[in-house]
């Protein structure tokens, strides 16, 4: 697998997010499982801190979280 996360950030309480943009008309998280998974994983491995992967739904303004 081949990416780059959007945007990583850390929330007030300390939650670490990995975001990834998407502009889908209609978003279906199911389809980006393994690519959260993935992108999780690689951060995991760089800061040896798990990550809450979140699909950013640009057309919505919404989040969801897999």
């Amino acid at each position: 697998m081949r990416g780059t996360l959007d945007i990583l950030y850390r929330l007030p309480d300390g939650k670490l997010i990995v975001g990834d943009y998407k502009t889908d008309k209609e978003l279906n998280p199911a389809k980006y499982a393994d690519q959260g998974k993935a992108y999780e994983e690689a951060v995991n491995r760089a800061l040896e801190e798990k990550p809450t992967f979140k699909l950013i739904h640009l057309r919505e303004g919404s989040t969801v979280a897999l």
